[in-house]
């Protein structure tokens, strides 16, 4: 998720082939998708197959948070081609159950930068 501000262009790839495939990078935390293996575990009539993800940003949507939220950093890989066509995607039938994600976009994106900086992945 940090690539944009770490530059490493492989990890990069991976979100431009989503976003070429999907039209979007579909995010959630670790913990949420947890929470949501628990939540279907508990329920004896849950059936069927689930999308987990609090948001479906874009690239854009992403370079543009990192350089709203931390001008101090730059945005070393600005390519955000390969936004394809925008499938739209839902998770709203595994909240319709009442499920509820413990972690925005937001939180996502700036816990990864905090990550990011502890392993040393850039400087900042």
């Amino acid at each position: 998720m940090v690539s944009p501000v770490t530059g490493k262009k492989l990890p990069h790839e991976s979100l431009r082939f989503l976003q070429a495939v999907l039209g979007s990078v579909p995010l959630v935390h670790i913990e949420d998708v947890c929470e949501a293996h628990v939540f279907c575990m508990e329920r004896e009539s849950m059936s069927g197959k689930f999308l987990c993800a609090v948001a479906y940003p874009t690239m854009q949507d992403i370079v543009d948070h990192y350089a709203e939220k931390y001008p101090q950093l730059p945005i070393l890989i600005q390519e955000v081609e390969g936004e394809g066509t925008r499938i739209p995607c839902s998770s709203t039938k595994l909240e319709e159950m009442g499920f509820k994600y413990e972690y925005s976009v937001e939180q996502i994106l700036e816990g990864s930068v905090e990550c990011a900086k502890r392993l040393g992945a850039f400087e900042a």
